[in-house]
């Protein structure tokens, strides 16, 4: 099953005791794109649950008028008579009645035309629209939402899509995805971890490099003296650090001035091995 069928099966359960105004905002989502025949406004469905859904709705939003709604195979119509259609301005002006109305309205428009990429994977919804009109019209709408809606055409098909994860995680809220827009929060918390984690750890590859060079560089110059026969030269503390460097050459400097009685500082450690290379250079080898 795919993330977005497994949104659309947790929107799909609809409260039975709804009210008749978020019936008809569902019916109006459902049919945003659909094609149009000379009597009835129709919707493709592959679903058996988004049949059954559009059924119930159906049911109660025209209690009396069985003939106003029928299902054919893979089919979904709304007689045109009973529902023309409206502009998404008209419809919020008309049709949303109770603060419910707007959340029914996302539902159908998702279950009949959404899709939403696994949030592990990365983050977006798109709506496919029946036409550019509509689409401009849904991005303006969700616009107005303070979602950051965007329109594309591909393969001939006009779509509105968002794809910044808090927008992707708040209208699947508006839609009341409860379970979806927790994996959203979920996988961004997992990933700013992971990435802290990453950034922590190559930081600390850089360091372990820069100690890893600067061991290396006093190190070369330690040996050469050693075989030149010259480290006795040195003075006793400047001897002393040099043969500490040579026997731990992973250790920080930090670490290196805690072996020394009596213990000595990061930046004391340094200008000794500095004085150390200063007296190789002096000696013009």
């Amino acid at each position: 099953m795919s993330y977005s069928q497994d949104i659309k099966n947790e929107l799909l359960n609809l409260d039975p005791k709804m009210k008749n105004c978020c019936c008809f905002s569902y019916l109006y989502g459902f049919q945003f794109n659909a094609s149009e025949t000379d009597e009835y406004l129709c919707v493709y469905s592959t679903n058996v649950k988004n049949q059954e859904t559009f059924e119930f709705i159906a049911s109660k939003a025209f209690p009396r008028k069985r003939d106003a709604f029928k299902i054919d195979k893979k089919y979904m119509y709304l007689q045109k008579s009973e529902i023309r259609y409206f502009t998404i301005a008209e419809i919020q002006k008309n049709i949303f009645k109770c603060p419910k109305c707007q959340e029914n309205f996302l539902k159908g428009l998702f279950i009949a035309c959404g899709t939403a990429s696994n949030p592990e994977v990365s983050y977006r919804i798109d709506l496919n629209i029946g036409n550019e009109a509509k689409s401009f019209e849904l991005a303006s709408f969700l616009q107005g939402l303070g979602l950051d809606a965007k329109t594309s055409k591909r393969n001939g098909k006009h779509f509105v899509y968002l794809k910044k994860s808090d927008d992707v995680g708040d209208f699947l809220a508006l839609c009341g995805s409860n379970s979806a827009t927790f994996d959203i929060l979920n996988c961004k918390i997992e990933k700013e971890i992971r990435n802290k984690a990453n950034r922590q750890t190559n930081c600390d590859s850089g360091n372990i490099s820069k100690s890893i060079l600067a061991s290396q560089k006093y190190l070369v110059v330690i040996n050469k003296l050693i075989e030149r026969g010259l480290i006795e030269s040195l003075p006793e503390n400047l001897k002393e650090i040099a043969i500490l460097r040579l026997e731990n050459p992973s250790l920080s400097f930090t670490e290196l001035g805690k072996l020394l009685n009596p213990v000595i500082s990061k930046s004391g450690v340094f200008h000794r091995l500095e004085k150390i290379v200063s007296f190789y250079e002096g000696l013009k080898l």
